[in-house]
Parts: C-alpha cells; sequence; structure tokens
C-alpha cells in the first residue's frame, strides 16, 4: 500500500495535527480503560502521538509499527525509547507478539474497505482472548466542506470514488468488525466543526496534505491543469468561514 502523503516531513505534520483540539488524542481516549501491565500496540503510529500517550499515562508494555520507515525513525528519535517501535506491513506481514489492545489512528480510510477486510485475520490472530481493537478515524475528510461550487463538488467527488482508500470508511468500521467475528461492537460519533482558530490551522494542514500528495491527486484528477485549478477552488472555499468545514470522528471498540 501507498501512503498518499509520503513525505520525509509528514511525521512532523503528524506530530503539530494532534496538537490542535480537533486531533486531540486524550479526548478520543476519553472513557477507554487500560489495564496496568497491558500489552498494547498502535498501528499505523505516524508521529507515534497516540502510543506515547498511552505509555505515559498507564504503566503498558508500549509497542508501535508504521508502513513508512520514515515515521518509524522520527518516532525513535522522538519518543521514549521504552516503546518498542518497529516497521511493518500489516497487509502482508503477521504480527510478532500477542496483544491486549491493538489501535488503529486514522489509518482505516487509507486501507478502504477490502484491503481492511483481508487484515482482520492477522489482527485476530495477535489478539490475546478477549484483546480489543480500538479504530479512531474520520469520515467525510475534505469532502465535508459546504461548497456550492460544482466545479469544485465535481473534483471533490472525483478523488472520493478514485481515491484507493475510502473517504468514507468511518461509518463502515463498525459493521466490518461485526462480520469478522468481533464481539461488543461499540461506537460514538463526534461532529468535530472547524471554525476560528482551529479553522486556520485545518486550512494550513490542508495545505501541506495536499501538497505532499500531489503526485497522487494529480493522478486523480487527470491532470496538473486540474490539479491546479482544484487547489485554487478548495483553498479559496476553505478559506471562506462562511462555508462549514467538519467531518464526523467514529471512534469503535470492539472484542475478540
Amino acid at each position: 500500500m501507498n501512503y498518499l502523503m509520503k513525505n520525509e516531513k509528514e511525521a512532523d505534520r503528524l506530530a503539530r495535527q494532534s496538537q490542535t483540539s480537533s486531533f486531540d488524542v486524550t479526548k478520543e481516549l476519553e472513557g477507554i480503560n487500560i489495564p496496568e501491565g497491558s500489552h498494547v500496540l498502535e498501528v499505523g503510529c505516524g508521529a507515534g502521538t497516540l502510543i506515547a500517550h498511552l505509555q505515559e499515562k498507564h504503566k503498558i508494555n508500549a509497542y508501535a509499527c508504521d508502513l513508512q520507515e520514515e515515521h518509524v525513525n522520527y518516532c525513535k528519535d522522538n519518543r521514549s525509547k521504552d516503546i518498542h517501535f518497529f516497521q511493518h506491513d500489516i497487509l502482508t506481514q503477521n504480527l510478532p507478539h500477542r496483544y491486549d489492545f491493538i489501535f488503529f489512528r486514522y489509518v482505516t480510510h487509507h486501507l478502504g474497505v477490502d484491503r481492511f477486510k483481508s487484515c482482520l485475520n492477522k489482527l485476530k490472530i495477535a489478539l490475546k482472548p478477549n484483546g480489543k481493537i480500538i479504530v479512531i478515524d474520520v469520515d467525510g475528510l475534505m469532502e465535508s466542506l459546504g461548497t456550492t461550487d460544482s466545479q469544485l463538488l465535481n473534483y471533490l467527488e472525483t478523488i472520493r470514488l478514485k481515491f484507493s482508500g475510502d473517504i468514507r470508511m468511518g461509518r463502515k468500521i463498525a459493521p466490518l468488525l461485526s462480520e469478522a467475528g468481533f464481539s461488543k461492537v461499540d461506537y460514538e460519533v463526534k461532529t468535530v466543526l472547524f471554525r476560528g482558530e482551529e479553522r486556520i490551522k485545518e486550512a494550513n494542514q490542508w495545505r501541506e496534505r495536499i501538497e505532499f500528495g500531489k503526485q497522487t491527486y494529480t493522478e486523480l484528477l487527470g491532470s496538473e491543469t486540474d490539479f491546479a485549478r482544484f487547489k485554487k477552488l478548495y483553498f479559496r472555499d476553505l478559506d471562506n468561514e462562511e462555508i462549514p468545514l467538519f467531518f464526523n470522528k467514529f471512534i469503535t471498540i470492539a472484542t475478540l
């Protein structure tokens, strides 16, 4: 699987993203109890924000993996040495240990339905009896912009349809876990609305996301001319706070 925003600066961007209130990991983990001594894995750890938070707050055995070598190196350089970071492809490789908790945070929309389903057996094997999988992901992403511009709407629909992942993945996670044999599947939905300072921060994040994914966006839209036109229209409306910008955040918990 190719990561859409593969860039040497992507881990730094992810770290800054998690410092905004809209992506605050402490809010996402409210009410989730991690007993002392648990073996906890984060898949697709990015900048290591979630596993670092868990390792600091709870006395756990902490593990984290990512497909991108750059992200793993960033985490080894910037996070606690007590966390075991390793490079791993969840689609093709079995996990090396068994865990009480496995976390996915903003990963499944990159995988899409079929690839997420294909790795669920590996996750089940890697979970201890009564182990839990916790998936945090968004639903809507860049298309949750209240634009009325027909050309921009066409560009956004083209991206949604051609994207190798799934922009609307959040709503599908709970049924996919149920179909895979997980029990006690529960979820909550939090609507994140961007206003004021948070709107500015998110707009800046999108400038980086789109620039880092320039090659992929150009391929999806068909030409550099369309990519340039899309950017102009998208950022015009993104910078207009009269146009709503939001997404739905799904937090799904399931027990093996």
